[in-house]
C-alpha cells in the first residue's frame, strides 16, 4: 500500500464519505447500498431518506465528528 501525505489522506477520507453519502442518498435502488449489514444502525435508512435534520441532530452529528476528529489527532500525535 503506497503511503500518503498526511493532507492527502485527509482527502481521501472525506473522498469516500461524501461518495458513500451521495450513492446512500440519491441511489436508493443499489442493491449492495441496500443490503443489510451488522454494523448498520436498523434506523439509517429513514435517517438518509427522509429530509433536513434538525438543529438537535446536526449539533449531535457535529460532536460526533469532532470526537473522531479529536480520537484522530491523538493517534497521530502519539505515533
Amino acid at each position: 500500500m503506497p503511503s500518503y501525505l498526511m493532507g492527502h489522506q485527509e482527502k481521501i477520507v472525506i473522498a469516500c464519505y461524501t461518495l458513500h453519502n451521495f450513492i446512500r442518498r440519491f441511489s436508493q435502488d443499489d442493491d449492495l447500498f441496500n443490503e443489510p449489514d451488522d454494523e448498520t444502525p436498523g434506523d439509517i435508512d429513514a435517517f438518509y431518506h427522509r429530509g433536513r435534520p434538525n438543529v438537535a441532530e446536526i449539533e449531535a452529528q457535529c460532536a460526533f465528528r469532532d470526537a473522531i476528529a479529536m480520537q484522530m489527532w491523538g493517534d497521530v500525535n502519539n505515533n
